[in-house]
Parts: structure tokens; sequence; C-alpha cells
């Protein structure tokens, strides 16, 4: 199983004015992809500590390091400087990446949204450390980028979560073909029943026996349901596999709770 790591750059992050949906949303990608989110970071628009986050990541050894945030034309956005100095490569300004910036500000030009030419700050979007190979990204200006480094796979992807979901949908299907080859599959159910300590054992029990299957109880607050929702996942080779073992969890654990008096049913 793949094993990723999340990597949200923005100041605007960490004092609360953002919400970060792209993690979020990029967990969930990787996950029904058959790949698993090891790690979620958050960190500022600082180059040494991104650098920082890249070397630890790397050491520990993710086979997939997703960066989100920080790649337009402001002197804030400073998330390529902080992957180079990570890697210890040199920034270079990249002409397949120039040739897609003055691609997309044509086309933005043409209809009206912005002034044309290439500017020295959108060149910016075009220097990648050495190495990299750009994204095309068919909503915004700034280019992804892909940097391929020991055994691990870095993608730097924008933080405007439109731009961010175009790259990793339309400029990756050959990544995730390597990269995220599993199938998944999911399933969810209802035990009638509000404590979940009475639920403990039997998700125990089960969990023990099916080891390939991630089983999580959701509670609410006493008193704001009288259910309990009880997730399964997993991941396989196929598709009919990975039902197949959820499938098997959450009949076990029916007829567990079965045995205690407590309904369980497919939510």
């Amino acid at each position: 199983m793949t094993q990723a790591e999340i990597i949200a750059v923005g100041n605007e992050v960490l004092s609360g004015d953002v919400v970060d949906t792209n993690s979020n949303w990029l967990a969930r990608q990787v996950t029904r992809r058959g790949g698993r989110v090891a790690r979620i970071t958050t960190i500022p628009d600082t180059v040494d500590i991104i650098a920082q986050a890249v070397r630890d990541a790397v050491a520990r050894r993710a086979d997939l390091i997703l960066v989100t945030g920080g790649l337009g034309p402001t002197a804030d956005d400073l998330t390529l400087a902080g992957i180079a100095a990570g890697l210890g490569r040199n920034l270079t300004e990249d002409a397949a990446a120039l040739g897609m910036v003055a691609r997309r500000y044509a086309e933005l030009a043409a209809r009206g949204y912005v002034q044309p030419g290439l500017t020295d700050a959108r060149r910016k979007m075009a220097v990648l450390p050495q190495g990299s190979r750009p994204l095309w990204n068919s909503i915004g200006g700034a280019p992804g980028v892909r940097v391929d480094v020991e055994d691990a796979t870095i993608v730097a992807l924008p933080g405007v979560p439109e731009e961010m979901k175009a790259i990793f949908l339309e400029s990756l299907t050959d990544l995730w073909a390597e990269r995220l080859p599993l199938a998944y599959a999911e399933r969810a159910g209802l035990a009638q029943v509000q404590d979940d300590s009475l639920l403990a054992p039997h998700h125990r029990a089960v969990s023990a026996a099916f080891p390939n299957v991630y089983i999580k109880t959701r509670v609410q607050a006493f008193g704001m349901a009288d259910t309990i929702l009880v997730t399964f996942a997993a991941s396989a080779s196929t598709a009919a596999e990975a039902q197949a073992r959820v499938d098997a969890a959450f009949d076990a654990l029916r007829d567990l709770l079965a045995a205690a008096d407590i309904a369980f049913v497919g939510a």
C-alpha cells in the first residue's frame, strides 16, 4: 500500500483565516485509490520550514508527498524554493513550465481576465527545482510540479482548491496508475445503541479477526442520537476483493452484536 503524506503550506491556514479543505480532499482521493495517508502537516510560508518538512517526509520513506499552497507569483509564494532547499537542488527556469505559463496567460488575456505578456512575476511560476516536471493547470496560471527523489514522488499543487483539483485529476493520471494501483471499498452500518463502550469489545474482536479492514465507530455527544455509525474500509488488488473484505467484517460484527441483543443494520 502506498504511504502518502500531505503538507499544507500557508500562514493563512495557521492563523485560522482559511479552512484547509485541500488536505481533506486529497486524503479522500488517496484513500479511495487504495493508498494510506500517514500524516498531514500544516506549516507556514517559510523556506527553511518547508525544506525541513520535505526532508522529514522523505526520511520517513513516504512514497508520495503532496504539497499544497505557495506556487503563485507573489513574494510569499515560497513552496518551490523550500522544496529545492529540502532536496539540495537549484532553482532554474524550466522551458516547459514557462510555455505553460505563457499559454495560460494568453488564454486568460483573450478572455479579458488579465493583461497579456510574461512579466517577471509570471515567469517566477516557471522557476522549478532542478529535475522537476511541470504539470498543466487548466484553471489558473501556476503549473503544478512533480519531483522524483529516491523512492518518493513529490507533487506540489496550488493552494486554490479548484486549481489543485484540476491538476490532481487531469495531469497526474500516469502517477496514480503507478503509485495508487489498488482498489478500495467501504461500507457503513448503524448500531442501535448510544454507548460506544458497549461496542468496544465487539469492535476489538472483529478488528483482530480482519486486520486488513479499517473499522471505525463514529459517535456523537450523548443524547444527540440513539445510534452509532460504524464504517468499514479496505483496499485490495481488485474491487471485488476489497468489497468482500468489508462485507465479511460487516457480517461478523452484525453477528456479534445480534448475540448481544444490539441491532446492526446497513446505513
